[in-house]
């Protein structure tokens, strides 16, 4: 699998997830606290499975308004996007 640099420019970023044929569709996340959703067409996270502290993962986030990919630590009650792939 092919490499992405998440700090790199955003419109690198997105030519080259594009060219491996993956889509971003920005859906949102739902909050746990109150459950409103939050940021549909505006940005999307998705979990990894690295884990961070007991009730935290990591996950990463890609928004329309922002340079690279984020990486951030974010409570394991909050509705994320998954993205599963499989190991060759």
């Amino acid at each position: 699998m092919e490499e992405i640099d998440y700090r790199a420019p955003k419109k690198q970023i997105k030519t080259k997830i594009q060219s491996i044929g993956f889509t971003l569709p920005m859906g949102g996340c739902r909050t746990f606290h109150d459950d409103n959703f939050l940021g549909k067409d505006e940005f999307t996270f998705f979990w990894t499975a690295t884990p961070h502290k007991d009730s935290y993962a990591w996950k990463r986030a890609f928004d329309i308004s922002t340079e690279g990919i984020g990486r951030h630590s974010h409570n394991k009650n909050h509705a994320n996007s998954v993205r599963c792939i499989k190991n060759k």
